[in-house]
């Protein structure tokens, strides 16, 4: 899946409720059906500026820039909707507006078209498998299991230079973690409901692996915000392309403290 996804805004959004796939190509561990064993605790989204707020108010400074990557984005949307006054903007990096449906099956045809793209390579079965096991993880070592196996279809080159990716791979840690909410259903995240209107001055919206369309939408959605893609990279762009990556985030946050 080439091309990958980063949106940045400066302000927090001016609305302040909001109610935020499926396996998707970079985060394994998100909204599972529960099988086996016990689910550990879940980690609502309202976790992160639960968990975030008190270390950003001891910060020397009065406001953050947030960075959300993957599923971290709808937690970084989430905290500047609730904690607008601690943030002075948002980079959504292979984000998209919401969770759901919609999105899980955007994802359903993105491994579809890498399969097809790779039909000529055996390996690409090994990598199905893992995405088909996804709805089944119920522990840890299924959940890394799964992110290992995955890893060919979240970056742009992974056959050009297998063993900088298998590098990566040996190096990965993974905790699963139900995607349940305390009431055992689904816990979703809608942007889109929130109007996420994003106040003072500029924004920057950056695109990759999961898909330009999200990028495309958030750009639309987040009023003054900016669009990057990244043409070479996949899902982890700070990887694949990272003198590009830390050169437009530093300009980014950089500008916004002139």
């Amino acid at each position: 899946m080439a091309c990958h996804s980063i949106v940045c805004v400066r302000g927090p959004p001016r609305q302040a409720s909001c109610k935020h796939p499926t396996p998707r190509p970079p985060e394994p561990p998100i909204q599972r059906p529960l099988l086996g064993p016990a689910p550990r605790p879940p980690a609502p989204l309202r976790a992160g500026p639960l968990r975030a707020g008190p270390l950003i108010h001891h910060l020397p400074v009065p406001r953050v820039h947030l960075l959300g990557h993957s599923h971290g984005g709808f937690v970084a949307q989430y905290h500047a909707m609730h904690r607008p006054e601690q943030i002075a903007g948002v980079v959504l990096y292979e984000s998209a507006p919401g969770t759901g449906p919609e999105l899980g099956a955007e994802t359903a045809r993105n491994v579809e078209a890498f399969a097809a793209r790779h039909a000529d390579r055996p390996q690409v079965r090994a990598v199905m498998e893992a995405f088909a096991a996804i709805p089944a993880i119920a522990d840890d070592e299924a959940m890394l299991a799964a992110a290992k196996g995955i890893v060919p279809a979240y970056v742009a080159d992974y056959w050009s230079d297998t063993a900088r990716w298998n590098r990566l791979q040996d190096r990965l840690r993974a905790t699963y973690r139900s995607g349940l909410d305390e009431r055992g259903v689904p816990d979703l995240f809608d942007g889109r409901a929130a109007g996420a209107r994003v106040g003072g001055g500029p924004a920057t919206t950056w695109c990759a692996g999961c898909g330009v369309r999200w990028a495309e939408e958030l750009h639309k959605l987040l009023h003054g915000s900016r669009l990057l893609v990244l043409e070479h990279s996949g899902h982890f762009g700070h990887v694949e392309e990272p003198e590009s990556f830390a050169r437009e985030v530093a300009a980014f946050v950089l500008a916004d403290n002139g």
